[in-house]
Order: C-alpha cells, then sequence, then structure tokens
C-alpha cells in the first residue's frame, strides 16, 4: 500500500514539473514576441535565475539563485531534457552582458537550500547535475571532474523569499573564509539584492 502510494505522489510530482515547464515554455514564446518591450527573446529560459558577482574580500564569488525547489531524479528521457534544457539556459542567460573574472580553476559549489518551512525535506533526492553543467556550460568553472569542484550542501529557513536554491560559487582555497562570513547570517548573503526573482 504504502509503496504503491508513493510510486503514485512520484508520478503526479513528475507531471506537474513537465507540465510547469512546458507553461514556461508557452510564456517565453507569447514573450518574444516583443522582446524590445519585455527582454525576452525565443533562446530565453522561464523563469529567470539571478546572478551576482561580488569580489568584496579579493576573490570572486558567484552567486546563482533559481526559483523553487530542485527537481527529483527521474531516469525519464523527455524530463530529463526538459530540465537539462531549462538549468543551463537559464544560467547561460543570466551571464549575459556581464562581465566577468576568470573562469575559476578548482571551485568550491555551495548548495543552499531555502525553504518556506520547517516541514522535512531530503537532499539527496533533488538533481543537481544540470546546475553544474549550467554553471560549467556559463563557463564559471574550468572543469566540473571530481579533481577540480568540491561541493557542499545546507539547507535554511527563508521565509522572506520561499523556496528557492542558491548557489554559491568560489575558489576552493577561500572556502573557509567566505564559510566563516556566510554562518554569521546566511540570510543576508542569500537574500541580499535578488533582482530578477519574485517573492
Amino acid at each position: 500500500m504504502f509503496d504503491r502510494e508513493k510510486a503514485l505522489i512520484d508520478e503526479m510530482i513528475y507531471h506537474v514539473e513537465l507540465l510547469r515547464s512546458l507553461i514556461y515554455d508557452e510564456k517565453v514564446n507569447l514573450l518574444s514576441y516583443e522582446p524590445e518591450r519585455t527582454g525576452i527573446y525565443p533562446h530565453h529560459r522561464l523563469p529567470k535565475c539571478d546572478l551576482m558577482i561580488s569580489q568584496d574580500n579579493g576573490y570572486p564569488v558567484y552567486r546563482i539563485t533559481y526559483p523553487g525547489l530542485l527537481p527529483t531524479y527521474k531516469e525519464e528521457k523527455k524530463y530529463s531534457s526538459l530540465i537539462r534544457d531549462y538549468y543551463i539556459s537559464a544560467t547561460i542567460q543570466a551571464m549575459e552582458n556581464i562581465e566577468m573574472p576568470q573562469k575559476i580553476k578548482k571551485a568550491l559549489l555551495l548548495f543552499v537550500y531555502s525553504f518556506s518551512n520547517r516541514k522535512i525535506r531530503d537532499f539527496d533526492n533533488r538533481n543537481r547535475k544540470w546546475v553544474i553543467d549550467g554553471i560549467r556550460r556559463a563557463k564559471i568553472i574550468e572543469d566540473d571532474s571530481w579533481e577540480n569542484i568540491e561541493i557542499m550542501e545546507t539547507g535554511m529557513l527563508n521565509k522572506e523569499r520561499g523556496d528557492m536554491v542558491t548557489v554559491f560559487v568560489l575558489p576552493m582555497e577561500n572556502f573557509i573564509h567566505f564559510l566563516t562570513e556566510f554562518r554569521k547570517n546566511p540570510c543576508q548573503k542569500v537574500n541580499e539584492k535578488l533582482q530578477n526573482m519574485e517573492k
């Protein structure tokens, strides 16, 4: 009984995420008819992700924020293709017209999952692969092999902004300093100057 109900719920989530992706594609099609007014072109993806680059401490820190929670793992070609195209395209799109420092050769990727409530959730069934591929394709990091990136994950209650995923990308050699500063006020680091994100 439990397994059957779980499988049914997983299937419902899968179809909801597919539908969400298709609806956003239709919105892009509509808005791209008047790109000068809307700022949306046919190659764009919605919802937009937000990207900010800071060098306040003498090293580059990329903060990339995606609305909602990461999709769950599912071995299904059409689903994987839609999810992949969104995260890669949205990340590249966010880099348009931004002057960026050199690509980071050895990078730390800190995934911060913001939640709107304290409901129990797991990290391990969320698919971060396409986010990492998008970061690599946007030329923020040089390579995503195990020798060149380290990944950390944490979660936080964020009633101000609700559900979203923030990825901080920085040189691995600076991660202790960054993490020390981040832990002093994680909400401020995550929410500060978000531009493309709707509350």
